[in-house]
């Protein structure tokens, strides 16, 4: 019988599953070919596939099921709808949603369907009040708690949505789902604190998790808490070799000034990337730390063969040269940076500087002076440079 096929290919382990599935649905198939005239292995093939997200191949059996026996399966016109809404059919579900509000306007089951739909074509004030009618009949109705804090999200009602999800949470504290879309919304700035803590309360419940260190991870970063970050990350990274993780690890043990174990995340980024900008500028930092010029020099070298006018990366190399030695690449490499970023009212100082030590006092001047008019931050230590400079320059002519 068709429900033995339906539920039996359910049964099994994992690895036979698939050959078991692709059997009892070529004998649901041929079962609704040899009865045409009975609903019920139409409506259980259109059921198995609806469950393997095969939508569209389920729309002709959930069709004929409701046209034999509209009284007995008429959850086949509702799962009609869903598969029209699935399958991005959404003229036609709503045709059949509307049709099932009007058959069975009371049905938690219709109201919770019609509310996915009307989120998802952006009527959410619609979807806000079917999440509430559907409440009104089941007040622990997990999803649709969870649905309608995801509405609220959208209209921007965050203490709204949040409390719905923490809702859901405690009706259901084992679904994966709740916990990744309050974590989502931490990294918003949102109660970060509050929802990291919820979130390795899951944790400690289902371990076996795979997205959730690494999003606790994001959240510990974001709150430079970079110890709890690295903890998570590398947990996260024992799971799934993911870039993301990597960077914040690298990021976290940067910050603590675990420079040798932050090196060697940044080097196995690459590895993964090839080129990738932050882990290249955070090289080049590191070698600065270390008092490695030369392998700053490279790694600044290496970020400019990709991004010519990166202003961050010239003007920190400009830097770099200039300390050394201020002479006319470092010059070069500065002008670059302040033609990047004209804006930069550092570069104006750090320009004249160089110039200066090459001896050009005039322009050397002439940029404190612009410095000093731009921005008000640096007004002091630019005048500062002017004083000295025109100290400098009145002794010379008095030698004169």
């Amino acid at each position: 019988a068709s429900p033995v096929i339906h539920h039996f290919g359910k049964v099994g382990e994992t690895e036979a599953l698939e050959r078991k599935r692709t059997l009892y649905l070529e004998l649901g198939r041929q079962k609704a070919l040899e009865e045409p005239d009975s609903a019920p292995p139409h409506y259980e093939m259109g059921v198995q596939l609806i469950e393997l997200e095969r939508f569209a191949e389920s729309i002709p059996y959930l069709k004929r099921a409701y046209a034999l026996d509209p009284i007995n399966y008429g959850i086949s016109l509702l799962l009609l709808g869903k598969a029209h809404h699935a399958s991005g059919e959404m003229e036609k579900a709503g045709k059949v949603y509307e049709q099932c509000l009007k058959l069975n306007r009371d049905d938690p089951r219709v109201l919770f369907e019609v509310a996915n739909f009307n989120r998802d074509i952006g009527q959410l004030k619609t979807a806000r009040k079917l999440f509430m009618d559907v409440l009104r009949h089941d007040p622990k109705h997990v999803l649709a708690i969870y649905n309608l804090g995801g509405v609220y999200l959208k209209l921007g009602e965050e203490q709204t949505s949040f409390e719905l999800f923490k809702k859901a949470a405690r009706l259901n504290p084992h679904n994966e789902a709740i916990f990744e879309q309050m974590g989502k919304l931490a990294l918003t700035g949102f109660h970060s604190e509050e929802i990291a803590v919820l979130v390795e309360g899951f944790l400690e419940r289902f371990p076996q998790s795979r997205t959730c260190p690494g999003l606790l991870a994001q959240i510990c970063f974001r709150l430079q808490q970079h110890e709890r970050a690295i903890h998570w990350a590398t947990r996260a990274l024992d799971l799934e070799p993911h870039v993301v993780y990597r960077l914040i690890r690298a990021h976290a043990r940067l910050s603590c000034g675990r420079l040798a174990e932050a090196e060697q995340d940044y080097l196995a980024v690459l590895e993964q990337e090839g080129v990738h900008l932050d882990s290249l500028m955070n090289l080049a930092a590191i070698a600065e730390l270390r008092g490695d010029s030369v392998a700053a020099e490279s790694r600044y070298h290496q970020v400019l063969e990709h991004y010519p006018k990166h202003a961050l990366a010239l003007k920190k190399y400009g830097l770099l040269l200039g300390r050394q030695a201020p002479d006319q690449e470092a010059l070069k490499i500065l002008e670059r940076a302040h033609q990047a970023n004209a804006e930069d009212t550092e570069l104006l100082l750090l320009l004249g500087f160089v110039y200066e030590k090459q001896g050009a006092i005039a322009e050397a001047l002439e940029l404190y002076h612009r410095a000093q008019e731009r921005n008000p931050k640096l007004a002091r230590l630019a005048g500062q440079k002017i004083h000295r400079l025109e100290q400098t320059l009145g002794v010379e002519a008095l030698v004169t």
